[in-house]
């Protein structure tokens, strides 16, 4: 009896524990995410860009444009976020986007004044 008892009280406790961390880490299939896509172009000859940084403030993420200057980053909550860019012998961009659902962004970079 002592030991069906203490089975119980332990699954109990393993239980309670595994649902207070389910609700502080909930998984992707319960949260709604969305993402933002984009190309990144010169702003004078509109030619793409091709290896320029992307980053949303608050994420550690950077994701880099594709040879075609396309970005995309995947799996974000929705909310208000700095877009930055930043790519050599170019002055670096921030703009505030505000996502609830899949955002496309085009980005035109200008050179740095010499």
């Amino acid at each position: 009896m002592k030991r069906t008892v203490l089975i119980i009280v332990a699954f109990l406790t393993i239980s309670s524990v595994t649902y207070c961390i389910e609700r502080e880490n909930p998984s992707k299939e319960n949260r709604k995410t969305t993402c933002v896509t984009g190309k990144i172009t010169d702003k004078e000859s509109g030619e793409s860009l091709a290896g320029v940084a992307v980053r949303l403030s608050g994420l550690n993420q950077v994701v880099y444009s594709d040879l075609d200057g396309k970005f995309e980053i995947k799996d974000i909550l929705p909310g208000t976020y700095k877009i930055e860019t930043e790519f050599i012998s170019y002055k670096q961009t921030k703009s505030e986007i505000k996502l609830d659902k899949k955002s496309e962004n085009n980005i035109k970079l200008e050179l740095e004044s010499l």
